[in-house]
């Protein structure tokens, strides 16, 4: 269950800080680095969501191996477990390319964006993204 919730949390944190971005590019240059980086964030960013590996699909794959789980009416089978530490493997990997984003690009984005007087971009709390749950 922990790595469901934490899955979702970094679901919503990310897209509503994509969503904040998406809003304030309106209000950037065309055709200069701050719109650039922007951009190469919001792809990133993306990735994590709407990749084939990012929160997006390990929230789905882990609800899919819960609700297997509540509606049967046997022990988990071997396969059932393998699907869900792929699930907590797949939200860490996912967890690991958010911490590198948040730390790494997000601290170089947010410099560029207050020298353009626009608002920064910052997590509205940090989720708890560690938890696998299995």
């Amino acid at each position: 269950m922990s790595g469901l919730r934490a899955s979702f949390e970094a679901y919503g944190t990310i897209q509503q800080m994509r969503q904040t971005l998406s809003d304030d590019q309106a209000k950037m240059p065309q055709d200069t680095s701050l719109n650039a980086a922007s951009e190469a964030f919001d792809e990133k960013a993306a990735m994590l969501v709407e990749g084939n590996s990012g929160f997006g699909i390990a929230n789905r794959d882990l609800a899919r191996r819960l609700q297997d789980l509540d509606f049967g009416d046997m022990r988990p089978t071997a396969s059932n477990m393998a699907a869900i530490n792929q699930g907590c493997h797949q939200k860490q990997e996912s967890a690991v390319q958010w911490d590198h984003l948040r730390q790494q690009d997000l601290p170089a984005l947010n410099h560029m964006l207050a020298a353009a007087h626009l608002p920064q971009l910052n997590p509205p709390a940090d989720p708890q993204i560690t938890g696998s749950g299995h």
